[in-house]
């Protein structure tokens, strides 16, 4: 596991090179992530912020090319979450999108 912190002291993640957990990391920070790790193995995504507008920057989407999945926590959508533009990201990259607030809890088994 690898781990990446930004200027905050939020924390992202790297799992198994195959899962991305971007806590609550904006746009802005994600697009730093570029430069200086391999994405390109990430198969699994959770999305920073709920999925709100400041996250899942689209360079950042377009370097994880093994891309399949990507997930969404969110409840009884008090703020919108995810935010259209962020499902309108995910269509035209054309990967699904799962949300807890349609599936429950989501369990994830990397090997």
């Amino acid at each position: 596991m690898s781990t990446f912190q930004r200027k905050n002291e939020s924390h992202a993640f790297i799992i198994s090179n195959k899962l991305l957990i971007t806590g609550d990391s904006d746009k802005k920070i994600e697009k730093k992530w570029l430069f200086k790790n391999d994405l390109s193995s990430v198969a699994l995504l959770l999305a920073g912020h709920h999925g709100s507008r400041s996250s899942m920057a689209r360079e950042l989407l377009l370097k994880m090319t093994s891309l399949k999945m990507i997930f969404v926590s969110c409840k009884k959508r008090r703020y919108g979450h995810p935010h259209k533009e962020t499902l309108e990201k995910t269509r035209r990259i054309q990967r699904p999108l799962l949300t807890t607030e349609i599936f429950g809890s989501i369990a994830i088994e990397i090997d």
